[in-house]
């Protein structure tokens, strides 16, 4: 039996809050569950990374950087399961 977890960016109902040296959100799924262990990552305009975390189990992430335009970028590692009869 195989099982797929992955996370496309429907995942992104991913509120980002941007103010004063702050970022932070929530990550969930298109059912609005929390998303914990995503990868989230802060990038510059030329898409090198500045800084990233990752997200909690209730899905929540902060991160401090200075204040300018940043890309956030979110990624969950796919895990695909399979279970074997011998």
């Amino acid at each position: 039996m195989k099982r797929l977890f992955s996370i496309a960016f429907y995942l992104l109902s991913f509120s980002a809050i941007i103010s004063a040296e702050i970022i932070k959100g929530s990550v969930v799924n298109e059912r609005g569950e929390a998303m914990p262990f995503v990868t989230i990552s802060v990038l510059f305009a030329d898409s090198s990374l500045l800084t990233g975390a990752i997200t909690d189990d209730s899905g929540q992430y902060s991160l401090e950087v200075s204040a300018r335009t940043y890309i956030i970028q979110a990624q969950q590692v796919l895990l695909v399961l399979q279970v074997q009869q011998a």
